[in-house]
């Protein structure tokens, strides 16, 4: 994204995601800025049925994690609020699930 000329709003994953079970998951992004450290590029966020469940500020060449708990099945949207600060290319974002209420029973078995 370019300071001068992309939008403001970005949907990174929009509509057909897939299904996530319940469950504690992280997202993490990976991107890359030729501002200095510290400089802020914007907010990565969550959402469900449009209404944000976690966000996290996205500052330059810092890692920006989300941590979020789903309460049932749903399939999750992720966008960008682009400050405008300074260029941005977000490459990849990796989705781990951590727990979720059939692994961890069967983890306590």
């Amino acid at each position: 994204l370019r300071k001068d000329s992309d939008p403001h709003y970005w949907w990174l994953v929009k509509g057909a995601s897939p299904l996530l079970d319940a469950g504690d998951y992280e997202i993490q992004l990976d991107f890359k800025s030729p501002a200095a450290v510290g400089v802020e590029l914007g907010t990565f966020a969550v959402a469900v049925d449009e209404q944000d469940i976690a966000s996290s500020p996205v500052l330059a060449g810092k890692p920006c994690a989300l941590k979020f708990r789903l309460g049932h099945s749903c399939r999750i949207e992720m966008h960008f609020m682009f400050s405008r600060n300074a260029d941005i290319k977000v490459r990849n974002f990796i989705l781990t699930c951590k727990e979720t209420p059939t692994r961890s029973a069967r983890d306590g078995e």
